[in-house]
């Protein structure tokens, strides 16, 4: 019952507050929208709980580029793993260039006037955040999943550095064709500066279903208290290849492919932001099994 409390109280307090866990990690579930959608890979321990096998040992590694703006990358691997549980690391990295400091380019006194700008004194600086996750993933019976995700984050603008942590709760109910996950995140995140300023993230959540139609078509929807609502879908149309796009009420729409090969799985998502100042944006990634690549 205190999950659901805590559930209606996001939708109707949180506020969307960017961070560098808001980012979703696996380029299958950027290609739907930008979904939390769960997987039994290594590749979504960022965003949603995983049903990882006891002889799984995987490597997950992708990139998202956003022009010549933002480049996001993360990694994830499985530390152990068992018949109702698993434990990964995860580590993502976000490095924003061509930021430019204006404050003293000029009086602030309103909007400033193109004679009173001093182009000399506009200089660029760095921003760049790096994440390190904890994710343990609890299984019933295959069926529920309660996964718990720790996060500890370093962020440095210019030389001022911060330290932040939070928690993501989330739950997932396996119904054979139907899927339905709920999630919470940013419990008790907070971001300390060395400056004395606080931040404090906004408890986010999400509710999501999925629907395997034929074992080759699965649809997929979500609304959560950032995006709104998003809606896509997956197809296999062999084995070994994919096809996956989704749009969202922020993103206009999103377009990926995956390869299934012996001991590696490729994807590529393409987003076409149009309403966004980021752009549009390309993400790589790939999921290594560590098992077969040593036979």
């Amino acid at each position: 019952m205190f999950i659901y409390i805590i559930f209606i109280c996001s939708f109707l307090l949180s506020l969307d507050n960017d961070n560098v866990y808001s980012i979703i990690s696996s380029p299958k579930n950027n290609a739907i929208g930008g979904i939390h959608a769960s997987d039994n890979s290594i590749n979504s321990i960022f965003d949603a709980p995983v049903n990882i096998d006891f002889n799984d040992r995987e490597l997950f590694v992708s990139l998202n580029n956003f022009n010549d703006f933002l480049t996001v990358y993360h990694i994830g691997y499985c530390l152990y793993s068992n018949n109702s549980m698993n434990l990964s690391l995860g580590l993502v990295r976000r490095e924003i260039y061509n930021n430019y400091d204006t404050q003293r380019a000029w009086n602030y006194d309103g909007y400033p006037e193109l004679e009173e700008i001093d182009y000399n004194m506009i200089s660029l600086f760095s921003d760049k955040q790096t994440g390190l996750l904890l994710a343990y993933n609890h299984i019933f019976n295959n069926k529920n999943i309660i996964g718990i995700n720790f996060k500890s984050e370093f962020h440095k603008i210019s030389n001022i550095t911060a330290f932040g942590y939070g928690l993501d709760l989330r739950y997932l109910i396996n119904m054979n064709k139907l899927n339905c996950s709920i999630g919470i995140d940013n419990f008790l995140s907070q971001k300390r500066w060395e400056t004395g300023l606080i931040e404090n993230n906004d408890i986010s959540a999400y509710l999501n279903f999925s629907i395997n139609l034929l074992n080759n078509i699965i649809f997929l929807s979500e609304y959560n208290t950032q995006d709104n609502f998003i809606l896509g879908a997956e197809i296999k149309l062999l084995d070994e290849f994919l096809l996956r796009f989704g749009t969202s009420d922020i993103e206009d729409f999103s377009f990926g492919i995956g390869f299934i090969l012996k001991n590696i799985t490729l994807d590529y998502t393409y987003k076409e932001n149009f309403n966004s100042i980021l752009g549009n944006n390309h993400i790589l990634g790939f999921t290594l099994d560590l098992n077969n690549s040593q036979k």
